[in-house]
């Protein structure tokens, strides 16, 4: 029952210091997740897909999903063709890169959308430190266990306390990929003239 008791009594006043600290800096290191969704046509099809992916490359970012249509034979008439494609930009180049597509296509429609997780991320990060804190206390715990029964309970204990660690920091990992990488819905449409935009 003592490596119990030890363990409730463990300090963990290094969590609570990393979790103010993280705390402290909200305002000056916001989480933003940038997404924008792009309806554009275009008279030249082929070019507009080349330069959208060549920009894509030179500006650091990649295409994640891509779906092309090269139109049917059975629709009659000119066929036309469409893209809807999933690009992955460098936050600080989004605003560029947008402008450019604006520059080589008509911009049907556009929606920008931005989610603060901050609180979210600095939640996630003062759980991890908590649990990092435990980690240490349990390891120094079983280094002087001698019982059976304490040492299983210290073991299971810190696989569990290890799982929360690499789950959190999978989280904070996906969060600073989709923060530093804005995401932009590309909808192309090849038209034979090009919508007035008012």
């Amino acid at each position: 029952a003592g490596i119990y008791e030890e363990l409730a009594d463990a300090p963990n006043g290094s969590a609570n210091a990393g979790s103010t600290a993280v705390t402290e800096n909200v305002a000056t290191n916001r989480k933003l997740i940038k997404t924008v969704e792009l309806d554009v046509e275009t008279e030249n099809f082929a070019d507009m897909i080349d330069r959208v992916e060549d920009r894509t490359n030179t500006l650091g970012g990649y295409i994640s999903d891509s779906y092309v249509y090269n139109g049917s034979k059975y629709t009659g008439g000119k066929v036309y063709r469409t893209a809807d494609i999933t690009i992955r930009i460098p936050e600080s180049k989004l605003d560029l890169f947008v402008e450019e597509i604006g520059d080589f296509s008509n911009v049907v429609e556009k929606t920008v959308n931005t989610e603060d997780v901050t609180l979210q991320y600095v939640d996630t990060e003062g759980k991890k430190a908590m649990y990092r804190a435990e980690e240490e206390s349990l390891l120094a715990l079983l280094e002087n266990a001698e019982d059976l029964e304490d040492i299983t309970y210290l073991t299971s204990r810190l696989a569990e306390v290890r799982y929360m660690i690499e789950s959190m920091e999978s989280t904070l990992r996906t969060y600073d990929n989709l923060v530093d990488y804005a995401t932009i819905h590309l909808s192309v449409e090849e038209v034979e003239t090009l919508t007035e935009i008012i």
